[in-house]
């Protein structure tokens, strides 16, 4: 699709700042028409689950206009839902618009009053997640059923351009996962082969997932979440978002311990947060590695409005459960045809004489494909090849073994009488043997084996039992379908055929059940998933656990230690101070203080126990100003004032009373205007949160430049110690 601009507002906020809406049409190449906004004309909201582990977050474009008699439009409502594109600009340092949020106008959620003009209308747009449900993941010819197939899609690749890329929005998308493959770091996990393998878009009965469901499986595997935020896709971790500096100290052990009064201490000095994202286009091409600063400040970079920030304290997890579905890690090592389901681009079946068609019709039991045929027979005692399977070698199957014939077919027409036509072909060494149906057994010749079909204008599923009567380490299937049968009289307007293998019956991956397990309190973290890639062969490394672990143990401690004590979540209105909006990609931290001082690592002042000293500036520091502060469990507790402020080599403050605690090299103290001691906001800090704040979901009115956030504090410090249990299900 190719779109043109065909309407634009632009306008400020209140401070001043450009913004610019415009509603694109495809194909159109005419002029740009204007559009009237209302005095709240746009708003953007991304609706996070109460469930912050959950790993999609839309987002929703609210655009309020009026119609007058000079400016109409078109009639929104009345075409696909992709003829218009949104998009949501706003101006840079530089003064050049910078793409902010894109989407399509949803045409069911049209509103406007019913008056003469001038009157109101609202158009809805939405980034295209949502309808992520109603689209098939790609399937691409990596995805053979073939357990000895060498996989060369990574994750990125499976994820763009089978999935992501089919919101047709055209945008980048940013990883950073917080997780490594292996103990190497620069081992992405987005750019192995590992979490690419087919098996992730089937469930165990062969149905392709929607492109949703898939996205949903991938992430939850690994923890994260996916957003829209200044007009690219993000996909970052639930947890382990932070700067790449710090991640990399962790990882290479550099920072063992007290890791999380670290970041503290980082945040303080620095004022920024710098992860590392790794920028593919949406034909899945790395294009380069940058480090971006999410980091955002109350008081400085946000102001909190109306009084509203409340904070909730969740109750720590006495469990953390993941329920693993592995069921459909069998198929590809049981299923003795390369492309059952007829999905993949390159035709892995055999079309004898052109008797058929494989493509995408009105009759399919999975996916978008099926095979096709108009062709028939009626002369019962005629076997016709029409299809020929591409065979996958099943191994280790033993005499007495159970080996299935699968499948489903749709007869579009009316049928008095109708058979469906097969052999099946059996070759291990030299040896080739064909199967009878009806007593069971394997014979020299082909055997025209025949399944009655019991009904037309619906699908007809079979499974067909084939005991085997020799052991074999390999054994090559071949399914060999002839032209359907049907009594004269009856009417074919078409057969369809779907999901067609010969399949093992064993179950190698059984659902699993991963939790860890505290004696604290009696809150139960839980999450239902297919799982992506094998797990007891994938092995992901997080920085603080300073080994590689499987996926499922390595997403279930990122959760134990969210919730080792109370978790802590945000909900509050900000005024953003400035130039660039607030985005999801963004970290808040919550933070009081008027300044932060650090202690000397050489005392050169003396000792006395009612001063700090420092070398930092103490400029804004006045008297009467409360001090909060320390390291580890030496933290004041107390309401303590400044009665002076001396500057020296070092500067120091003198305070009312005595520290009560000894300082240590490099303790950071904050210095506040009001008496935060008692303030609940962390059981740490009196004045600020240790680390900055997650945002989960949130709401953004453009003109008023404001924004309504809920966010929560992550705890990935040291792994919190937990019992590992696994139960097969």
């Amino acid at each position: 699709m190719a779109y043109g601009v065909k309407y634009r507002l632009e306008f400020s906020d209140v401070l001043g700042n450009g913004k610019k809406i415009e509603i694109l049409k495809n194909n159109y190449s005419g002029t740009v028409l204007p559009l009237i906004g209302t005095g709240d004309p746009v708003s953007i909201k991304w609706d996070g689950d109460d469930d912050f582990y959950s790993p999609i977050i839309g987002s929703t474009c609210t655009i309020n206009l009026f119609v007058t008699n000079e400016v109409q439009y078109e009639n929104f409502y009345a075409f696909d839902e992709e003829e218009f594109q949104v998009k949501i600009f706003y101006k840079d340092a530089s003064n050049n618009y910078q793409l902010y949020w894109a989407g399509f106008i949803v045409t069911d959620s049209y509103k406007q009053a019913l008056m003469s003009p001038p009157y109101q209308i609202s158009l809805q747009a939405n980034d295209g997640l949502g309808l992520l449900e109603t689209k098939f993941v790609g399937i691409d010819n990596n995805d053979v059923f073939d357990i000895t197939h060498t996989n060369t899609t990574t994750l990125a690749q499976n994820l763009i351009t089978n999935c992501i890329s089919k919101t047709n929005l055209g945008l980048n998308v940013y990883f950073s996962t917080g997780v490594r493959v292996g103990n190497q770091l620069t081992a992405y996990v987005e750019n192995t082969t590992l979490f690419g393998f087919g098996s992730a878009k089937y469930n165990e009965k062969l149905k392709v997932h929607n492109c949703k469901k898939y996205l949903t499986n991938v992430l939850r595997t690994l923890n994260c979440r996916i957003f829209q935020a200044l007009g690219n896709w993000y996909i970052v971790s639930n947890s382990d978002y932070m700067d790449n500096d710090f991640f990399e100290d962790i990882f290479d052990g550099t920072i063992q311990q007290e890791v999380r009064d670290e970041d503290t201490k980082r945040l303080q000095t620095e004022l920024d947060e710098r992860p590392e994202f790794r920028i593919y286009n949406n034909s899945a091409v790395n294009t380069s590695d940058i480090e971006l600063d999410v980091f955002l400040k109350t008081k400085t970079d946000l102001t909190p409005l109306d009084n509203d920030l409340t904070v909730e304290y969740i109750p720590p997890a006495k469990i953390v459960e993941d329920n693993i579905k592995q069921d459909s890690l069998n198929n590809f090592i049981k299923i003795g045809n390369l492309d059952p389901t007829f999905e993949l681009p390159t035709n892995e079946w055999t079309i004898v004489s052109n008797r058929g068609t494989i493509g995408e019709f009105d009759f399919v039991s999975s996916g978008l494909k099926s095979f096709k045929t108009t062709q028939n027979t009626s002369n019962q005692s005629t076997f016709t090849e029409m299809l020929k399977s591409n065979g996958a070698s099943i191994s280790g199957v033993g005499e007495n073994d159970d080996v299935k014939f699968k499948g489903t077919f749709y007869f579009d027409g009316t049928t008095n009488a109708a058979v469906f036509n097969y052999d099946i072909k059996r070759t291990h060494g030299s040896t080739v043997k064909y199967w009878n149906s009806t007593n069971d057994n394997w014979n020299n010749t082909t055997q025209n084996n025949l399944i009655k079909i019991e009904s037309d204008n619906e699908f007809q599923s079979f499974s067909e039992n084939m005991t085997m009567d020799v052991t074999s380490s390999v054994f090559q299937f071949e399914i060999i379908i002839y032209l359907p049968y049907a009594v004269s009289g009856s009417t074919m307007s078409g057969f369809y055929i779907d999901d067609l293998r010969v399949e093992r019956e064993f179950d190698a991956f059984k659902d699993v059940t991963y939790s860890q397990n505290r004696t604290v309190n009696s809150n139960k973290i839980d999450a239902d998933y297919q799982i992506v890639g094998n797990p007891n062969t994938t092995y992901l490394r997080r920085a603080q656990a300073q080994n590689v672990q499987t996926s499922p143990i390595a997403t279930t401690q990122q959760k134990i230690n969210d919730y080792r004590t109370h978790l802590t979540r945000y909900e509050g209105t900000f005024y953003n101070n400035n130039k660039t909006p607030v985005s999801l990609r963004n970290k808040i931290w919550i933070d009081f203080a008027k300044v932060f001082i650090q202690y000397p690592s050489q005392q050169t002042g003396g000792q006395e126990t009612n001063r700090i000293y420092t070398f930092d500036s103490v400029s804004d520091i006045s008297v009467g100003d409360y001090v909060t502060g320390g390291t580890g469990q030496s933290k004041i507790t107390t309401d303590i004032q400044v009665t002076q402020v001396v500057t020296g080599s070092p500067n120091y403050i003198v305070l009312d009373t005595d520290l009560q605690i000894t300082p240590s090299a490099d303790d950071v103290f904050a210095i506040t205007e009001q008496s935060f001691v008692n303030f609940p906001i962390s059981n740490e800090y009196p004045t600020h949160e240790p680390v900055s704040c997650i945002i989960d979901s949130m709401e953004y009115n453009v003109k008023a430049n404001t924004v309504s956030v809920v966010m929560h504090v992550p705890n990935q410090g040291e792994d919190v110690q937990a019992t590992l249990r696994q139960s097969t299900q």
